[in-house]
């Protein structure tokens, strides 16, 4: 049914190792170079930004910091109900999409290269000015809910081994899901996208694979007016 598939799409952000969806094959190696860069992942159903942990100031994301060993750090916006829950069920999915409900952050520290740890997912690395690395951190600085000024306490754990949930600010609904919070940050970024187009993860992905490519937006005009707004 076409509701069933509007669900799935919206609100299916369990990004477990194996149940993702790379159709464009083996993911290409790696971190070439010190650029500035940020990674997205895709499972088919929900996407994460990913960031070097040389290019957050703890000062900035003071969550890292319980997490040492990680080189890179995922983070993933989603429903507070049904994110972390590993056993999700239709009324949990619905209840989700159909008001504005509160949301959590998931944090995945990495200790190996993005491409190496989501083996089974589609992962792309994008070029971006040291600017947009400035203003998509704090992005995704604003997207913690502390109290106090210091580091957000974790509200459950991850999905993964050295992952954990957070408290986050915003409101998930059918039109503001996981991926158009991704969509927004990489905006804020630099990058051209149509965010209105992302509450899908492969079509947040279609806009994507071009710049990962070396398709750069002033060489595709029909990004100009996005690019350039």
């Amino acid at each position: 049914m076409a509701w069933l598939g509007i669900i799935r799409a919206a609100v299916l952000p369990i990004c477990l190792l194996f149940a993702g969806c790379n159709p464009q094959g083996a993911n290409q190696a790696s971190d070439e170079g010190p650029e500035p860069a940020v990674w997205v992942m895709s499972n088919g159903w929900h996407s994460d930004i990913i960031l070097r942990r040389s290019d957050i100031p703890a000062e900035q994301i003071p969550e890292i910091t319980a997490y040492p060993d990680a080189q890179y750090f995922a983070f993933g916006w989603g429903d507070a109900n049904y994110y972390p829950t590993r056993t999700p069920t239709a009324k949990m999915a619905i209840k989700a999409i159909a008001l504005p409900t509160p949301a959590v952050m998931h944090l995945t520290a990495i200790p190996t290269t993005p491409e190496r740890y989501y083996l089974e997912a589609e992962v792309l690395r994008l070029p971006i000015t040291e600017a947009g690395l400035k203003s998509l951190v704090q992005y995704i600085r604003d997207s913690f809910e502390r109290e106090d000024g210091g580091p957000a306490q974790k509200s459950g754990p991850g999905l993964y081994r050295h992952s954990g949930f957070y408290p986050a600010t915003g409101r998930f609904h059918l039109l503001n899901t996981c991926n158009t919070w991704t969509a927004h940050g990489l905006t804020q970024a630099g990058l051209p996208l149509g965010e209105s187009r992302a509450i899908q993860a492969e079509a947040l992905m279609r806009e994507l694979r071009p710049i990962a490519a070396g398709q750069l937006p002033w060489e595709r005009p029909e990004l100009r007016p996005y690019y350039f707004r």
